[in-house]
């Protein structure tokens, strides 16, 4: 074999273990911080004699922490790569876990979990996995971010199980510990992908560099902010709200709530790798409509209380609505440079905040006050309207200009 079909060969073989280990730290990130938290809520609770509402502060905190941590994370992985950014997240994540085994009282505790789990997962995350994936695979950009986009839904599948398992013979501390050990299990996979993070900007090296954070006075920046923030936040909103929604006000169990989001979850699987492959071959913005349009109509269905019956049809729907995800940094790559594609993310990702934020609150204060959710599928009906309007204003990066 010649030198040249070697190196190719190897080339190959490294963008794939990119995309694996891309794969894989999102799914573990994800499994042991927002799919883990539910399970050990009560055991913590229990142990240190506080309220649940006191123990999910926690949470509460957790989610603006990794995003303010997103804007110095995007700007770090521009500087040294992803690679770098994956070792010292995990790192911190399995010393954060550890100073949780161990925790004396709450306070211990939930320090660790805001200030060493929440930027240490940031940055096994979707930032530096995006990337990462961006960087090797420009001929397949899309289809590659859409694979890399199902990593979160590996570790919502796989960890409920593990995690109760773990939680029943070993106790909460024990799940802790699994969590610290399956962390530093993700080292040897990141340090195989060095010389793909290494060899990522090669074809770039002719690209103006932009500085600081000029991105900001890019209309595009705004845009994709409104349409993904608007987005993100009705599906987290609509996850969040479903089982009170399902047990509450139609009766239904919860079994059968997790199939409804099982087969949306199924469904965001699909459209992320087929939407993905689209990418590569069709322009962004009739995609991202192909994804909002679904979610708008299950939502406009589930305003006027539709029949148990349909719920079903109406979940494998609003499912498809998680391509946005692949979509969004096909996007941010698509309409600004390489240079500062982590810096954007990170910076975008901290200005959705408001959006998820108040978001998530809106089922929550319409059920108090009417005891139903159909008013908040409306709002957010029209919300999701909103954000496909918004997109449309979107527009193609200027060509850059070569020596």
């Amino acid at each position: 074999m010649s030198a040249e079909a070697t190196v190719t060969t190897h080339a190959s073989a490294a963008r794939w273990v990119a995309l694996l280990a891309a794969l894989a730290t999102q799914a573990v990130s994800v499994g042991a911080t927002l799919v883990a938290f539910g399970f050990v809520l009560v055991p913590i609770a229990r142990e240190f004699g506080a309220s649940v509402a006191t123990v999910n502060l926690g949470m509460v905190a957790f989610i603006p922490a990794q995003a303010a941590f997103g804007v110095v994370l995007g700007r770090l992985v521009d500087r040294f790569g992803p690679r770098v950014a994956m070792l010292g997240g995990a790192l911190v994540t399995a010393l954060g876990f550890l100073l949780i085994w161990k925790a004396p009282s709450l306070l211990v505790a939930g320090l660790g979990y805001v200030l060493a789990v929440a930027p240490g997962t940031g940055a096994l995350g979707a930032l530096p996995a995006a990337k990462l994936v961006a960087d090797w695979f420009p001929d397949r950009r899309g289809m590659a971010l859409g694979i890399c986009g199902i990593g979160p839904s590996i570790g919502v599948f796989a960890a409920p199980v593990l995690i109760a398992s773990a939680i029943r013979t070993w106790g909460w501390r024990g799940a802790v510990l699994m969590f610290a050990i399956a962390i530093g299990a993700l080292v040897p996979l990141v340090v195989l992908v060095q010389e793909a993070a290494t060899r990522s900007h090669a074809a770039d090296e002719h690209a103006p560099s932009p500085r600081g954070m000029s991105f900001l006075r890019d209309r595009n920046f705004w845009v994709m902010t409104l349409c993904f923030g608007f987005g993100f936040g009705v599906m987290i909103s609509l996850g969040n709200a479903y089982p009170a929604y399902g047990q509450e006000t139609r009766g239904i169990s919860g079994e059968h709530v997790g199939m409804l989001l099982s087969v949306a979850a199924v469904t965001g699987v699909i459209a992320s790798i087929g939407l993905g492959w689209l990418a590569d071959r069709v322009p962004r913005i009739p995609l991202i409509w192909i994804a909002q349009a679904p979610l708008a109509v299950s939502l406009a269905a589930l305003a006027v209380t539709p029949e148990v019956r349909w719920l079903v049809p109406l979940a494998a729907a609003a499912g498809i609505a998680q391509s946005l995800t692949p979509l969004w940094t096909a996007t941010i790559s698509d309409r600004f440079e390489p240079a500062v594609f982590g810096s954007v993310m990170g910076a975008m990702g901290f200005c959705m905040l408001p959006l998820t934020m108040s978001s998530l609150q809106i089922p929550m204060i319409v059920f108090e006050r009417s005891g139903r959710f159909e008013l908040a599928f409306a709002i957010f009906a029209v919300l999701t309207v909103a954000a496909a309007i918004a997109i449309g204003f979107l527009r193609a990066r200027p060509a850059t200009p070569r020596p």
